[in-house]
């Protein structure tokens, strides 16, 4: 799924080699005040604001397609911050969450992974609740295709199909396991199968 909140149709990448002597330029004009000020605390932005106020645009579509997407975030602040917290909460959580990847117990990796898939899409649910709340307020190309993608990508068939895997994942009824012998009795090419005429109880 791409943005294209700074170009239409492109992602934005970091330019090398920039000409510009950066440190002297941010020390003359005491940018620094102005990255802090709008950061407000948070890294991600203070990094990206950086990375983006040396790259101006020249191209008058490119200034419009920016400017216009920019008035659809003035005009829809409380929506805007909702989303943006909505990702920031998501990364919260993954870090919390994810301790247990780094086990050597199958049973530690395997719940952490599920409980980590079940945040990304309680996230995403989120997310597309509050995109429909805000399907008719923007009028930005970017805003608009944005939303679009969100709610064809997310839909309520796909969200729903999530959870039905992260149900089985679960394993109420315990797991189904194959496996043969080995030359020595060993077992080998173990294969987690998918349990049939078993009613899985609904996830509590």
């Amino acid at each position: 799924m791409k943005a294209y909140m700074l170009y239409d149709g492109r992602d934005f990448i970091e330019e090398k080699g920039n000409s510009l002597d950066i440190k002297s330029l941010i020390a003359d004009l005491e940018l620094e005040t102005l990255f802090e000020a709008m950061a407000k605390d948070d890294t991600y932005i203070y990094q990206t604001v950086k990375q983006i106020i040396f790259l101006p645009l020249v191209d008058v579509e490119e200034i419009r397609y920016r400017q216009n997407i920019m008035i659809d975030c003035i005009k829809n602040q409380a929506t805007i911050r909702e989303m943006y917290a909505i990702a920031a909460e998501a990364m919260a959580r993954r870090r919390n969450e994810s301790w247990g990847l780094n086990s050597r117990h199958l049973a530690s990796v395997l719940s952490s992974s599920v409980s980590l898939l079940q945040i990304f899409a309680e996230m995403l649910t989120k997310l597309r609740a509050v995109v429909d709340k805000s399907a008719g307020l923007v009028i930005s190309k970017g805003w608009s295709r944005l939303i679009e993608t969100i709610q064809t990508e997310l839909s309520d068939d796909y969200l729903a199909e999530i959870k039905a895997h992260l149900r089985e994942l679960k394993f109420y009824d315990g797991m189904l396991i194959s496996a043969e012998l080995g030359d020595i009795n060993q077992g080998i090419y173990f294969t987690l199968r998918r349990q049939s005429g078993i009613k899985r109880r609904e996830q509590s």
